[in-house]
């Protein structure tokens, strides 16, 4: 099945619910449920899927233009469902395929990324998510990568693991080499 626009305005309309003037509800209707519900569980597995499947070329040309096209709420609502699905990867390959998804997310992601890193305390998910802001933070514009450096150096100094340590390392040599090559 081919990843499309449309398919993003789909996940909008379960993640988000339908557009306000069609939720007018008299007063003795019920409320909505709150938070997503199996069929947009189910719905983001698959679109994550999709995404996985793409090649990676795919990826950089046409996951940036969708983004920009889209809510912030629906952007959030999948880039948290990769960052969730690259933390529960049972194999390096999904693992590998899910942080390439996220690194084709660029600036998007970054939000869901460093909140995953400031709320976890595992060595192992810290250093998978330092790969991965390693392969973000190079290309984000000149602002968002000193406010991704200075989180970076936070997150070091709270690490433990050193597999954790040396990927958050290397997160802030990649941010760092990009301001160096930007000034030249």
């Amino acid at each position: 099945m081919e990843f499309t626009p449309e398919v993003l305005r789909e996940m909008e309309a379960l993640i988000c619910g339908p557009s306000r003037r069609s939720t007018r509800r008299s007063p003795r209707s019920a409320p909505a449920p709150a938070g997503p519900g199996p069929a947009t569980a189910a719905a983001l597995n698959d679109l994550i899927d999709r995404l996985v499947a793409e090649s990676p070329e795919w990826r950089r040309a046409h996951v940036p233009g969708i983004v920009t096209a889209q809510p912030r709420a629906t952007v959030d609502a999948v880039v948290g469902a990769v960052v969730d699905a690259l933390l529960r990867a049972e194999s390096p390959a999904r693992g590998a395929a899910l942080s390439e998804v996220l690194v084709a997310f660029g600036a998007a992601a970054v939000r869901a990324v460093a909140a995953a890193l400031a709320l976890t305390r595992s060595g192992p998910r810290q250093a998978v998510l330092g790969g991965v802001l390693e392969g973000i933070g190079p290309k984000l514009p000149a602002g968002e990568r000193t406010r991704l450096a200075l989180g970076l150096h936070i997150a070091v100094t709270r690490a433990t693991d050193p597999a954790a340590i040396e990927a958050l390392a290397r997160a802030i040599a990649a941010v760092r080499i990009a301001d160096e090559d930007e000034r030249r």
